[in-house]
């Protein structure tokens, strides 16, 4: 699917609330950067476009695209274009809707069609199919939201979607092959997945919403024209002007095909896990027709509607519009209509193929899983049940098979979230007594023993961050006055790399400079070269931080701490090391003015 439906992670307060909203259960991909919280996208291979999400979404994080702009920019440059739409649901979204179209025409639209031909022949060909074909039971929808679901997420039920295209494009192929129309055709709907049928299609070219139209005149103060443009007549079936509404597919069964035939019928967030049933069940047990549709209150207010009309404003105008021409909908009038539709065209126009698109599923293994539990804290039985629904899963279980896809990531969990508030706590706790430890260490440090006392405090300091070693190091300058450190002291006294123990500018390239300027160096095995994992890392180290150390404003050296973990170091974690790492610089220079420690021979390692 193109990226119709996008995350603006700057918006993103990662709540999850639009994973939660999607029926997709891989649609959403949760990762985690250097940053503090989760980011959230979209995998266009699975996203259906219904929707869900852009009404979640609190936040404004959550945007779609529709073809208005090209739509625009193509009626500037003079391209021909003609607009069908849907006389009722455009009434519902624009009260000013004619004074819309004189607008546009002012712009350079050439006509207006009101879509009910479309909706005529769309009913027409699925009669006729269902007349020919005879099978037990049909998906009537030309919803592509639902059409897409079935594509991607289940093709078992590509054989039973009714092989039909939907009603604008319907009229599209009779404007077009009947007509021989030769201006592009824009659709205006209230649809925001009917942006990637335009794009699949060569009969429609723009698909433009209601929403984003009503922005556009709103956000540019449009002078909308006093006088009113009405939808131009659409001639072709020896008929001045056909009525701009339609029976719809179900009254046409009822006068076609069997009256009473069983239509069963469902909309809104539940006609997914409806889907899936379907294709379950028994044979048996399915309608005749099933008719599905995305959305719950109907096309009129559908994801691209205009957001300032309710429910029961719409409902009104459309009851109206339809009450205006009911007397004009009656059998004898459709078998007519549908007698010339067998006459002037041909039913193989408005068929089409539904292809398999579903996206290949990599398969879990339960030893990817059970590591996944694991890193959700997880690994009692009893705490993989919570299923609470915080991080857009249905169950715990679920969720622990999006982090072994790599979709997700632990920091969602909301429970691994509690768990870490109160390791926090626990961790500042520790953090306050890491601080007193050092200090004591050094404070308590009498005669010649500032060795084994620096090197107790790099051992609290080493358990304090559940590293596996820490160093020491000193900057001295060399006869050019460039800085030059020499590892001094280290905890556990085993070296990690006995023959690594002086930085210079060059040697690695970079680091020295940026702990010159006070900042820290903060790594991750995955992403150092060779020449500094060699140097810096051990077996089973994957992370560390130096931490410079600067006294009266001169670089004095750094402290280096490492890890097995190849997880990121928290701000706080490296704040505490840097205020250790100065307690342990305060220490050394006050035994330098006592004329006690580090001359050149001892740094002679």
């Amino acid at each position: 699917m193109k990226p119709i439906i996008h995350t603006d992670n700057h918006l993103c307060v990662a709540c999850n609330k639009c994973a939660r909203a999607c029926p997709i259960p891989l649609a959403n991909v949760v990762t985690q950067d250097s940053g503090p919280k989760p980011r959230v996208s979209i995998d266009y291979s699975r996203c259906v476009g219904c929707g869900a999400c852009l009404k979640a979404c609190d936040h404004g994080a959550r945007a779609y695209r529709d073809d208005l702009q090209r739509f625009l920019q193509d009626l500037r440059d003079g391209k021909a274009i003609s607009i069908i739409v849907a006389s009722a649901n455009a009434l519902a979204n624009f009260p000013d809707l004619r004074r819309v179209f004189a607008w546009l025409k002012s712009l350079g639209a050439r006509d207006v069609y009101d879509s009910s031909l479309g909706a005529d022949i769309y009913a027409w060909a699925n009669v006729r199919h269902i007349e020919r074909f005879r099978p037990f039971s049909v998906i009537a929808s030309y919803c592509p939201a639902v059409t897409r679901y079935c594509q991607t997420q289940n093709p078992a039920l590509l054989p039973r979607l009714a092989p039909i295209h939907g009603p604008m494009t319907c009229q599209a192929i009779y404007l077009k092959e009947r007509l021989r129309l030769t201006d592009a055709i824009a659709a205006f709907t209230p649809c925001v997945a009917a942006t990637q049928s335009a794009s699949e299609s060569r009969f429609v070219e723009y698909n433009v919403t209601f929403r984003k139209l009503w922005e556009y005149v709103v956000s540019h103060n449009v002078p909308l024209p006093e006088e009113e443009a009405d939808f131009d007549p659409l001639l072709g079936l020896n008929d001045p002007q056909l009525p701009p509404i339609s029976a719809g597919l179900r009254h046409n069964l009822d006068f076609f095909v069997t009256a009473g035939l069983r239509v069963d019928q469902a909309s809104g967030p539940g006609v997914y896990a409806l889907l899936e049933e379907y294709a379950a069940a028994s044979p048996d047990r399915l309608p005749p027709v099933f008719s599905v549709l995305n959305c719950e209150r109907g096309c009129a207010l559908g994801t691209g509607a205009n957001p300032q009309n309710g429910y029961f404003q719409a409902q009104s105008v459309i009851s109206q519009h339809q009450r205006s021409f009911a007397e004009e909908i009656t059998r004898d009038y459709y078998v007519s209509l549908f007698k010339r539709f067998d006459e002037t065209v041909d039913l193989e126009l408005f068929t089409r193929d539904f292809s398999d698109e579903s996206p290949a599923r990599e398969s879990v293994s339960e030893a990817r899983i059970e590591e996944a539990f694991r890193l959700l804290g997880k690994s009692p039985l009893d705490q993989r049940s919570f299923n609470c629904g915080f991080c857009g899963s249905s169950s715990c279980r679920e969720m622990a098979e999006k982090i072994a896809l790599k979709i997700n990531v632990p920091a969602n969990c909301v429970t691994q979230l509690r768990q870490a508030a109160e390791n926090a706590t626990l961790k500042s706790e520790s953090y306050i007594e890491l601080i007193h430890s050092v200090s004591e260490y050094l404070l308590t440090t009498v005669g010649e023993d500032f060795n084994e006392s620096v090197e107790h405090a790099l051992m609290a300091l080493c358990y304090a961050m559940d590293g596996v070693s820490a160093s020491l190091w000193k900057n001295v300058y060399d006869f050019e006055e460039k800085p030059r450190c020499h590892r001094v002291v280290t905890f556990p006294g085993m070296i990690i790399n006995p023959h690594f123990n002086t930085v210079t500018l060059d040697d690695p390239p970079g680091w020295l400079e940026t702990l010159v300027e006070g900042n820290n160096i903060t790594r991750l095995k995955s992403n150092m070269t060779r020449d500094e994992q060699r140097k810096f890392l051990g077996r089973n180290v994957n992370s560390l931080v130096l931490a410079p150390i600067v006294s009266q404003g001169d670089f004095w050296g750094f402290v280096s701490l490492l890890k097995q973990e190849e997880v990121p170091f928290s701000e706080r974690d490296v704040s505490v090391i840097s205020i250790c790492s100065n307690l342990l610089a305060s220490y050394m220079i006050n035994l330098d003015l006592q004329g006690n420690f580090l001359d050149e021979e001892s740094l002679s390692l």
